[in-house]
């Protein structure tokens, strides 16, 4: 005989963390998301690459920089150093003079490798989620 599914316990999902991390790890899965769609999206719809150095460029350099030199998992470290990389070869090339081509090569490239490492660290908030995650 078949039990009833209105009879079975319920069984709950409770987080082995505070719910503030849960929230801002769960923002920051939302964020990473968005930002790889957006980079695919600029990748297969062929859309230009912009060639100008502002302050975010600068930030992110700093901000891959501080993450390569301070994060010690291997993977998160080599990720923040190819950010860095990304970033540094843009302005390297700006301030040295060379060729639109060549710049524009280089965006093209960075921007694949910018959409291979925010879709590697959104499927890492994944892997980091899953084991926190029981049920009660």
């Amino acid at each position: 005989m078949m039990a009833d599914s209105t009879s079975d316990p319920k069984t709950q999902l409770t987080l082995d963390m505070g719910w503030r991390t849960a929230a801002v790890f769960a923002f920051f899965f939302c964020f990473c998301l968005l930002a790889t769609g957006v980079s695919l999206w600029r990748i297969f719809s062929a859309a230009p690459v912009s060639l100008t150095i502002s302050w975010r460029t600068f930030f992110v350099l700093l901000m891959a920089l501080w993450g390569a030199w301070r994060v010690e998992l291997r993977a998160a470290r080599f990720g923040a150093a190819l950010l860095f990389f990304s970033a540094c070869s843009r302005v390297l090339l700006a301030n040295f003079h060379a060729s639109v081509g060549v710049q524009v090569v280089n965006a093209e490239i960075m921007r694949v490798v910018d959409a291979v490492l925010t879709t590697g660290l959104c499927v890492w908030i994944v892997f980091w989620f899953k084991p926190r995650i029981k049920r009660a």
